[in-house]
């Protein structure tokens, strides 16, 4: 990687305005992920890791559960789309079933989100009539 790609990488992060974390939470809207505050969060925002581990070294993979409210006409797959909002344009598509669970009020998504490479990005999350977006900060 040339010095220049590199320097408009670290200009990427520091200026991604990713979306605010509440408690272990980030919301999309009403789309709800569970995430894990010691490694997902920086300066109260979101953040992840290139790949689907959050913490290699332990095994930890990036895992996050999606909830929806069941009244808001959700579908059997949430869909995730990813896109750069800063450097060179990248995209990234990932599907994710719908976990059926006791308590029928919730829609419940487990995910691996695997970013491919570091930078700022725009996830929009789909299922069925309901659409909402989030920004996460993603490090190499």
């Amino acid at each position: 990687m040339s010095f220049g790609l590199a320097l408009l990488g670290a200009f990427a992060l520091a200026t991604c305005p990713a979306s605010p974390v509440d408690g272990g939470y980030v919301h999309a809207g009403v789309i709800r992920g569970a995430i894990d505050t010691e490694t997902d969060v920086v300066n109260g925002r979101f953040r992840l890791h290139v790949g689907e581990y959050r913490d290699l070294a332990r095994g930890i993979f990036q895992k996050i559960l999606w909830s929806v409210p069941e009244n808001r006409r959700v579908g059997g797959r949430l869909v995730i789309r990813g896109r750069t909002l800063l450097g060179p344009k990248r995209t990234f598509v990932q599907r994710f079933n719908r976990a059926y669970a006791d308590d029928t009020s919730v829609a419940f998504y487990p995910s691996t989100i695997v970013p491919p490479r570091a930078g700022c990005w725009k996830l929009t999350l789909r299922t069925g009539h309901l659409r909402n977006a989030l920004v996460v900060r993603v490090d190499g």
